[in-house]
C-alpha cells in the first residue's frame, strides 16, 4: 500500500505450501517486486485462489532467497505467511 506498484496486480505461482506458508516464483526480471518484498514486509489485499474457490487476506515476508540452480536459477523463491483471511 502506498508503494510505487500500488494498484498493479502481481499473479504469482505457488511452488510449495505447508500451513500458512507458501513459497511463491519470482521471476529475476520482476526487480521492483523484489525491492518491495522484503522480510518483514507485510503485504494487505492479497487476492489466494485455486480452481474452486477465491480468498482476500493479508500476509508478511518470511524470505526471499535467489535460487542457484535448476531450471529457475537466477529467480527469486519468496516465502510469505498468511496472517489474515
Amino acid at each position: 500500500q502506498g508503494g510505487p506498484m500500488e494498484g498493479q496486480h502481481v499473479e504469482l505461482d505457488v511452488s510449495f505450501q505447508s500451513g500458512s506458508l507458501l513459497s511463491l516464483i519470482v521471476a529475476s526480471g520482476e526487480k521492483a517486486l523484489l525491492e518491495l518484498l522484503q522480510i518483514g514486509q507485510a503485504i494487505h489485499d492479497v487476492d489466494f485462489y485455486s480452481p474452486i474457490a477465491i480468498f482476500k487476506g493479508a500476509a508478511v515476508v518470511e524470505s526471499n532467497t535467489e535460487i542457484m540452480s535448476g531450471p529457475k536459477k537466477g529467480d527469486f523463491s519468496l516465502d510469505i505467511r498468511i496472517n489474515s483471511m
